[in-house]
């Protein structure tokens, strides 16, 4: 009965909670005081049946979405679980984690998705509610989060705990290069991005801007947007070639890889929960210029300390104003300080224990 079972969406796609799930495993199994042992169920568009693989050492058992084979395979492992970790809102898995008394641990990762007045505004709103009062604790990545949340349910009940990510390799030289990582997609806001490093940023000699994340390969992907796509690519042949640079959904070493080479990464989303890329990003030094991100920023950054928050995407920040940031080390040092998934695995482990 020591197993933590850890639900997410696309797992073997561009998910980054399913990263996240991963990063916080990897964490947790390098405590040597850990005694659980993890696994990832997957819910899976494309999955037609039950199927086992692994993602970055850790078993994966993806699931189709429909609520028979959820139900199923949840059934088979309440048997064995000591609490089911949810890394975003499924009502099958909450409504049976119930029903089977097993511990639910739900996280939630999305304001205005997954949020409970969002859930209280979808169908069966109330009914699903109803369920999450039961459960054992609630997770919001942000104090926002928090107090949306806590209208719903007991604040007792709702914890703030941040994503987390592993430290990177320090570079004592960084190039001129950007960076904009995560999916393509209006709510990314991935063209304004583009837009704003050709606006202030196209002038410094060799300097590239390098645009991370899925392309039309993976068009399933909810929020992708082929249109949208295109449109970037269009504003990218608006410059010399070689400037912008479309590098496609990257493994983690090619990513680190950029990380580690840019000074700067720019997301300029409408909102977020915790982005992970941003994390990422700042844990190689790469200093972050993001939105506001519906307040979501200013949990992250000291705005003009480890990074800069804009206001609105007619701000400049002076490239002179990023190398003083990166040069300092003040984006690795605020990961070190809020953000080491080793401490934060630290924190999971004893909610896996409590009975409170």
């Amino acid at each position: 009965m020591n197993l933590i079972v850890h639900f997410c969406y696309e797992a073997l796609g561009h998910s980054g909670a399913a990263k996240q799930a991963v990063t916080l495993i990897k964490a947790q199994d390098r405590d040597r005081n850990n005694n659980y042992d993890h696994l990832i169920v997957s819910f899976e568009v494309k999955a037609k049946s039950v199927s086992k693989s692994k993602l970055a050492d850790v078993n994966v058992i993806s699931v189709p979405r429909s609520f028979f084979q959820i139900a199923k395979i949840v059934f088979e492992l309440s048997k064995q679980s000591s609490a089911f970790h949810l890394h975003g809102f499924n009502f099958a898995v909450i409504l049976l984690s119930v029903i089977l008394r097993v511990k639910c641990i739900l996280k939630t990762t999305l304001l205005g998705e997954d949020d409970f007045d969002s859930i209280r505004k979808s169908k069966y709103g109330m009914v699903k509610l109803f369920f999450v009062k039961k459960i054992h604790k609630n997770i919001a990545l942000s104090r926002k989060i928090f107090n949306v949340n806590s209208c719903y349910v007991n604040s007792e009940k709702i914890l703030v705990i941040p994503n987390g990510v592993e430290l990177g390799r320090q570079e004592n030289v960084k190039s001129n290069d950007f960076c904009a990582v995560g999916l393509i997609c209006p709510r990314k806001r991935t063209y304004d991005a583009i837009a704003f490093y050709i606006k202030n940023y196209l002038k410094i000699d060799e300097s590239k801007l390098y645009v991370v994340g899925p392309g039309p390969e993976m068009s399933h992907l909810p929020e992708f947007d082929i249109g949208y796509y295109r449109k970037c690519l269009e504003l990218a042949a608006t410059v010399e070639q070689g400037r912008v640079v479309f590098a496609g959904n990257l493994n983690k070493s090619s990513l680190n890889k950029i990380y580690a080479n840019c000074i700067a990464s720019i997301l300029l989303s409408k909102n977020e929960g915790m982005p992970n890329v941003i994390l990422e990003a700042m844990s190689f030094n790469c200093v972050p210029i993001v939105s506001e991100m519906d307040g979501v920023a200013y949990e992250i950054i000291d705005n003009k300390i480890n990074g800069f928050i804009l206001k609105n995407l007619n701000e400049n920040i002076e490239f002179s104003d990023i190398e003083k940031i990166s040069i300092q080390n003040f984006p690795r040092e605020k990961v070190d300080a809020s953000f080491d998934v080793n401490k934060i695995a630290l924190i999971y482990n004893d909610i896996y224990k409590s009975k409170k």
